[in-house]
């Protein structure tokens, strides 16, 4: 609307205040296929293990509350590498 009525022609310092709100509508990425697990917070054998493992490490993202995101593909490998330990996911 303010391109209609002061035009099309607008000075660089307008044109890049305005390409900054167009990066602030929806600046997020939906992603469609991460899982998020949540650990259970008194199982210290397992936060232990996803914490020191390096091949649990490579594979899941850590994040707040005893969670954990599985980005896609990994999810197989991340449950191949817990049943080495005695850990079963469905």
């Amino acid at each position: 609307m303010f391109k209609q009525i002061i035009g099309e022609k607008l000075p660089p310092n307008w044109q890049a205040f305005f390409q900054d709100l167009l990066h602030k509508i929806n600046p997020f990425e939906e992603v469609a296929e991460p899982r998020v697990l949540q650990i259970p917070a008194d199982n210290k054998a397992l936060i232990q293990l996803i914490a020191q493992d390096a091949v649990l490490k490579s594979l899941v993202i850590k994040a707040e509350g005893y969670m954990i995101i599985i980005p896609k593909g990994n999810y197989a490998a991340v449950k191949r590498r817990l049943q080495e330990f005695g850990y079963l996911l469905t």
